[in-house]
């Protein structure tokens, strides 16, 4: 029987790593299976469950499964099929690792430029800078700031142009 999973990752929900929902031989389809990682570090899957008005004997709310697998042999390969997919996102999200020196190192050799001799830092001339090449560094609640006082001014001269076109139509009323 064809089983499939779709795993959404969830980054920042601790204990709940993602949500998958599980097709079991295209027919049928579970949705809101949670994947979640316990005290001990131990990722699990936890079959959708809804909330009961019962209460256990701690005092604690009692939920009931949606959906659950019948055996332990059809537990596994749920949970088998769904934390692979889960795996293989993971994989995916760290992305290819690359050694950069070695990718520079391959770069410059095979340049079909001639690269010529490196230059040092202290053989480097100093570079002459004019005032309108220096950036400004302002923090952001400086530019917050700077952009209220516009907006303000261009209020202020939309307020001025229209009094006086006011006052005149008071007048001629």
């Amino acid at each position: 029987m064809d089983i499939s999973a779709k795993v959404t990752k969830l980054e920042g929900r601790e204990p709940l790593l993602g949500m998958a929902t599980l097709n079991i031989g295209n027919m049928v389809k579970i949705g809101s299976i949670s994947i979640r990682e316990s005290k001990d570090g131990n990722i699990y899957v936890k079959m959708p469950s809804y909330k009961t008005n019962a209460v256990d004997e701690n005092g604690k709310d009692v939920y009931k499964d949606v959906a659950y697998p019948i055996s332990k042999d059809a537990a596994k390969v749920i949970k088998d099929v769904i934390l692979k997919e889960y795996n293989e996102q993971s994989k995916q999200a760290e992305g290819p690792k690359y050694d950069f020196d070695q990718l520079e190192k391959e770069a410059l050799e095979n340049c079909p430029f001639d690269m010529g001799e490196e230059i040092k830092a202290e053989d480097k001339e100093p570079k002459v800078s004019s005032p309108k090449d220096e950036k400004k560094h302002t923090s952001i609640k400086d530019r917050l700031k700077e952009g209220e006082a516009k907006k303000n001014a261009k209020l202020a001269e939309k307020v001025d142009k229209v009094k006086p076109q006011k006052a005149k139509e008071a007048i001629a009323v």
